[in-house]
């Protein structure tokens, strides 16, 4: 059936509207309804009315919609903010919605209007545009309103979102732990997996091969549909051409468009359609050869598509040196095989990578730009790396100078000037961009502008943040500011304090008295080897389960003192009761007569008993750290401590510079009372410590620590220690109580305990478990000594 010509023109086209002679084409319409537009005054095609009256455009109908549908969606975001906040001036509110932007409206307006409620409950931080949103309503005077993290769906806390999982919230830290590096099911290799849409765990190569390949097989089958049509091949044979063609990016996609606009008899064609006409003539089609692009004849059996060009065989030229179609008209060889012969290739000087590219000096295109450029500042070539700053090149050690210059100038005060020498030679990148955070930055530059003598409460005035806390630490190492020995305890008083706000002031001041005599005068005993800040931590987590446990108490709508056994075991029984924490708590009450002794406490944490490392296990480890020199030295000594003198972590961590001596020609170090003569290779490798594992900035300051962390002026962390140890096959308990087996068999206690540093009490018990009998051993050595006079 022929389509019906316009009832205007005359034209068979398609006919869009309706006139009284008839049907018309849109030309025709367009010509019929152009005029002059009552609202902006250009002559274009009239769609309707305005407001007055007027006839109006396209363009002013589309914005006054626009316009209509802005003002709507700014009344719901000024509902919203009403709702939480009468009181906020509307003005206020219309500035930060101008600065949201028209998407910034369009997604507060769509969150908004599903959750009225997001300003005043939360979670207001998601979306990003909500979370700006908010924050501009805090600069401009908001008191009620302000950023609500939503809760994290792993951990339960009210943080910043990550990434959001099948509808589920992540923080940072979830998202790390979920994104750690595992077992890709694809490869097999460890690798940062992601999920993809069925929760398989895959690498990011391989979850971009995956889609990449589900996206070519819909390409593939797409094509071999629009084949199996016109060719009457099987889809087998078809989906086995296609994909052969069609493995290089983007050829699908452009073959597609080609047999939409084309046919595959047409005898003007693609290149991309006329490949695909001898690949199917190859299968048995029966389809016309395509036109040579050289002769303009038909090709033949040998036709060649080299240089993305169809030609026949008369027309093909081959290279006389690679023996391949690429040579164009008269050329002698092939572009290839030319710039090969002018083309200087090998082993780059520089950086090793062989078959590249070189220049005149036997360098790469990579490295022989970065060994021309020299410095703006020192003119040095190839120091460290470069960095672009403004339209000069300089090296990033330079750059680091700079960046310090303007926070910490080299006029400062001499206090400053032992830290601002470590900061210099620290690693420049990773410093550069730690002192260029705003939080360093700005107290930088305030403590060398400031002619107040630096204190720590001057840094405790400045708001709380762990880069505070490493740089108070740097300060004191440099000795720019005095050391705090009780501020560490001054410090968890007041969190103290701050956590105890939420309870009853009756229980509150209960919970403070058993603080004040029961756990901080454990902090004040003197004890070199006793790790304080770890002690804190552990104070701070069972102070959290105390106060859930009244918590608790006051929520049921009873007192401490009041407790009964029945809500007691109740609380006990629940998921986030640790019995080890709270006991304490609860058996200085009844020693007080704070809490009925008639009450059955849960019973103390014991531990479990560890099993000993096996005694050929044992002295393979130690034959390994005598024997390996590719082992780091602060970690053969640590092993040694552990598997051949039975020392427990936290006192090898607490071990200085101090504890290490000179007997004549040995190396001692002191343990206990008495010395002890290390032997090679640990009285060499014992002198070389504290070892630098990184180039931070703590690591240019000096240090008392034979073992060092990564907080200047503090030792490393038990925990810390044990993992390094970990790592090389070494349980540290396991071990220590294994040597600790084997020394109390053959070294009597006393001596054992004075040359160890451990209790003797503790050695005895050893022994009586161990099997050793030094019951007489006094009475035998007099009578040797008798004997030998």
């Amino acid at each position: 059936m022929s389509t019906p010509p316009c009832a205007s023109c005359g034209r068979q086209v398609r006919l869009k509207a309706a006139s009284p002679a008839g049907p018309i084409c849109s030309a025709c319409h367009a010509h019929r309804n152009t005029g002059t537009c009552g609202s902006c005054g250009r002559a274009a095609i009239l769609v309707g009315r305005n407001p007055d009256g007027n006839p109006w455009c396209s363009r002013c109908y589309a914005a006054s919609a626009a316009a209509h549908l802005a003002d709507e969606r700014r009344e719901i975001v000024l509902t919203a903010v009403t709702l939480a906040e009468p009181d906020l001036a509307t003005e206020a509110v219309q500035v930060a919605i101008h600065a949201a932007g028209t998407r910034g409206l369009l997604r507060l307006s769509a969150h908004l209007g599903a959750h009225p409620a997001a300003l005043r409950e939360g979670p207001n931080s998601h979306p990003p545009a909500l979370g700006r949103f908010v924050q501009a309503l805090a600069a401009a005077g908001s008191q009620r309103i302000g950023l609500i993290h939503p809760v994290c769906a792993d951990c339960g806390h009210r943080r910043p979102v990550k990434q959001q999982v099948e509808g589920a919230v992540l923080c940072g830290a979830c998202h790390a732990r979920r994104s750690a590096v595992k077992v890709c099911v694809e490869c097999g290799e460890r690798r940062r997996v992601v999920q993809d849409q069925s929760g398989i765990l895959m690498c990011q190569l391989c979850l971009s091969r995956k889609r990449a390949q589900v996206a070519q097989a819909a390409a593939v089958a797409q094509t071999v549909a629009v084949l199996s049509n016109r060719t009457g091949l099987d889809e087998a044979v078809l989906e086995t051409i296609v994909s052969s063609l069609g493995r290089r990016r983007g050829y699908l996609p452009a073959l597609s468009e080609q047999l939409e606009a084309h046919d595959l008899v047409d005898s003007e064609m693609s290149f991309e359609v006329a490949r695909l006409v001898i690949a199917l003539r190859a299968a048995g089609a029966d389809l016309p050869a395509p036109t040579c692009q050289s002769c303009g004849e038909p090709t033949g059996p040998g036709v060649s598509t080299t240089g993305s060009r169809i030609r026949c065989h008369a027309c093909v030229r081959l290279c006389p040196q690679c023996d391949r179609s690429r040579r164009a008209e008269g050329e002698r060889i092939c572009e290839w095989c030319r710039r090969e012969r002018t083309r200087n290739r090998g082993t780059c000087v520089d950086c090793a990578r062989p078959d590249k590219a070189r220049d005149a000096a036997g360098r790469c295109h990579a490295c022989a730009p970065r060994t021309a450029r020299r410095c703006a500042d020192c003119g040095q070539a190839n120091r460290a790396g470069f960095t672009r700053t403004g339209d000069s090149w300089i090296c990033r050690v330079c750059a680091l100078r700079r960046a310090l210059d303007r926070v910490l100038p080299a006029e400062s005060g001499g206090t400053f000037r032992p830290l601002r020498a470590a900061i210099l030679h620290a690693e420049p990148s990773t410093t550069r961009r730690w002192i260029m955070r705003p939080e360093i930055a700005s107290v930088l530059t305030e403590l060398a502008a400031s002619q107040t003598p630096l204190t720590h409460e001057l840094l405790d005035a400045q708001p709380a943040h762990a880069g505070i806390d490493h740089l108070r630490d740097l300060l004191v190492a440099a000795g720019a500011l005095p050391a705090d020995q009780t501020r560490t305890i001054s410090r968890f008083e007041l969190d103290a304090q701050r956590m105890l706000a939420v309870l009853l002031p009756t229980h509150a001041r209960l919970v403070r008295s058993w603080l004040r005599w029961a756990v901080l005068p454990h902090f004040n005993c003197p004890d070199a080897t006793r790790d304080l800040i770890q002690a804190m931590t552990n104070a701070r987590r069972t102070l959290r389960q105390v106060i859930a446990f009244v918590g608790a108490l006051e929520d049921a709508g009873t007192t401490v003192q009041g407790c009964d056994q029945c809500q007691l075991d109740e609380w006990f029984a629940t998921s986030m009761a640790l019995h080890h924490q709270v006991r304490p708590f609860l058996s200085w009450m009844q020693r007080t007569n704070h809490l009925s002794r008639d009450l059955t406490l849960p019973t103390a944490y014991r531990g479990k008993p560890e099993r000993r490392t096996d005694s050929e296990e044992r002295w393979r480890i130690a034959r390994r750290l005598v024997t390996d020199d590719t082992l780091d030295p602060a970690d053969r000594v640590a092993g040694a401590l552990v598997a051949l003198y039975a020392q427990p972590l936290g006192r090898v961590v607490a071990l200085t510079i101090g504890h290490v001596g000179h007997a004549g020609e040995g190396v001692t170090l002191r343990l206990g009372s008495d010395l002890l003569d290390l032997a090679d290779p640990f009285a060499t490798l014992v002198q070389s410590l504290p070892r630098r594992r990184r180039r931070g900035v703590a690591e240019q300051l000096p240090t008392r620590w034979l073992f060092p962390g990564s907080r200047a002026g503090r030792h490393i962390s038990a925990a810390a220690l044990g993992n390094r140890l970990r790592a090389l096959g070494i349980e540290p308990r396991r071990t220590r109580l294994a040597a600790l087996d084997q020394l109390t068999k053959e070294v009597p206690p006393a001596l054992l305990a004075g040359v160890l540093g451990i209790h003797t009490s503790s050695v005895v018990a050893t022994t009586n478990r161990s099997g050793g009998n030094w019951a007489r051993y006094a009475g035998r050595a007099s009578q040797e000594s008798a004997d030998a006079r």
